[in-house]
Parts: C-alpha cells; structure tokens; sequence
C-alpha cells in the first residue's frame, strides 16, 4: 500500500535539498531522517546480506544497480529486487535483503513513524 506523497508547486521548491549518494561508510548510512521519513543507502557485494529487519513505517526499496532478494518472513515469499523494480512493504513486515550481485546500489525510503 503506498503512500502519496505532496506534490510541490514551483515556488515551494526553496526547500527543496539535494542527498548526495555515496555515503563514506563502507555499506552505506542514513542519508536523511525526520520523525516521519528516513532515506537510507545500502551498497551491497554480492553474499551481504541484512538481517530480518522490520519497521513501524512503509519501506520503498528503490534498486539502483546491481541485484539482491528479499525475502518476507511474514509469508516466506522472496522477490528480486533490480534496476527496474520498486518493492513496497507494509508496516511492521519482517524481511531480509540479501545481494546476489557486486556494486548492489539500494535505496530504502521510510514514510510514517520510523522508530
């Protein structure tokens, strides 16, 4: 279930800020948080993998390059996760990520209560 997110109107863009990619650690890091978003980068080797993870918020993987599974703990499905996907989750819905690719480039976008 996604959510929807404001539009904005041109002179509403003075707000408006640019993330750089490439985090200095060496999978990733947070690369934006509030009470109500978090936007986290994750660069993957093919074998890492994220332990089962869940969060009170909806979860957009947006995948960048490379390739990875997830796998839901809440029906056991997996699905792949590419370039040309986005994979949304619902709140509190346990899963795992795990690379199946070198130079794996995720972005995970949090919306709703992130803690």
């Amino acid at each position: 279930d996604l959510h929807s997110f404001p539009t904005r109107r041109s002179s509403d863009l003075g707000n408006l800020q640019t993330l750089p990619l490439h985090h200095s650690g060496p999978l990733g890091g947070i690369l934006e948080e509030s009470e109500r978003h978090q936007i986290v980068e994750m660069r993957l080797r093919a074998g890492n993998e994220i332990p089962p993870y869940q969060s009170p918020a909806t979860i957009i993987l947006i995948t960048l390059s490379g390739s990875a599974e997830i796998h839901s703990s809440v029906d056991g499905s997996t699905a792949t996760l590419l370039p040309d996907r986005i994979i949304s989750l619902a709140p509190l819905e346990t899963h795992s990520i795990r690379a199946t690719a070198d130079n794996t480039h995720i972005i995970a976008i949090k919306s709703g209560p992130t803690t």
